[in-house]
């Protein structure tokens, strides 16, 4: 996406982006926890919790990205840090949250979050699955049509996800919005799948008084990849390549979650020249 190796530094660095560690010893978990001895001496990178446990350490950053742990590690989120993560979106900041970082919005996050949608933890949709984009407001429309655009869909309002999940079965239309949606072929389990939503914060006001933006992806960007750097320095252990159709739809998201907070029913406006 174009970003200087020098913005990744620790977040005691003057860098723009620091990566934080989550939870210790997961099991299967391969994330980096340090850079390389080349880039910022191989230092190691400051725990989540001491992010999500600081509302002001929060409110330094635009955006805060929370890729999936491979667990949901409530014990690494208690009731503070819930409130921390809604008070930092209510207060203008920007929040990715991707699979089990679903503890952010459901069961224990402060009201009225949890009520955003009909939260659950279902089976995952077996193999790979053709989700429907939803063209129904304007800017889901254009997500449709930047993902052809881009080579991630063949047909607009279609987008294929490997090892898609099932963590939210609905959305309250009055409190979010469902970007990316999906039958579910298991019977086993409920009928329909929401894999992206958005909702802007704080919940239930005005238009004029809302200024932070969080989203949630039940979709994983880098599923079917084949890592053979599991658990290296970062960033040896990232992959050169293509982005897939899954990078590709993320790369929208975060373009639209870093823009201008605006009811998702009204049309963007473009800037004014200056």
């Amino acid at each position: 996406m174009g970003i200087d190796a020098a913005e990744f530094t620790t977040d005691a660095g003057n860098g723009r982006i620091p990566p934080f560690t989550g939870h210790p010893g997961n099991p299967g978990q391969f994330a980096s926890k340090e850079f390389d001895p080349t880039q910022n001496g191989g230092a190691m990178f400051s725990p989540t919790t001491s992010l999500w446990n600081d509302l002001a350490k929060l409110k330094k950053y635009d955006i805060v990205i929370l890729s999936c742990e491979g667990l949901p590690n409530d014990v690494d989120k208690p009731d503070a840090a819930l409130r921390n993560m809604y008070d930092y979106e209510s207060a203008g900041g920007r929040v990715f949250a991707s699979h089990w970082h679903r503890v952010w919005f459901s069961p224990n996050a402060p009201a009225p979050v949890p009520m955003t949608g009909t939260w659950h933890d279902e089976p995952d949709p077996p193999g790979m699955v053709t989700a429907t984009v939803n063209m129904g407001f304007p800017k889901g429309k254009a997500m449709s049509e930047w993902l052809v655009n881009v080579g991630a869909s063949a047909t607009a309002g279609q987008l294929d996800i490997q090892a898609a999940r099932d963590n939210i079965s609905a959305v309250d239309p009055m409190m979010a919005t469902a970007w990316i949606t999906l039958q579910n072929s298991n019977a086993n389990v409920t009928p329909d799948t929401v894999e992206f939503l958005s909702y802007n914060a704080p919940l239930n006001v005005p238009d004029d008084k809302v200024c932070g933006r969080a989203v949630f992806n039940d979709l994983h960007v880098s599923a079917g990849a084949t890592n053979d750097k599991p658990g290296t320095a970062f960033p040896t252990s990232c992959q050169a390549g293509d982005l897939s159709k899954q990078e590709k739809a993320l790369e929208f998201m975060l373009f639209d979650l870093s823009s201008c907070v605006r009811n998702d029913n009204v049309p963007p406006v473009p800037p004014v020249p200056r």
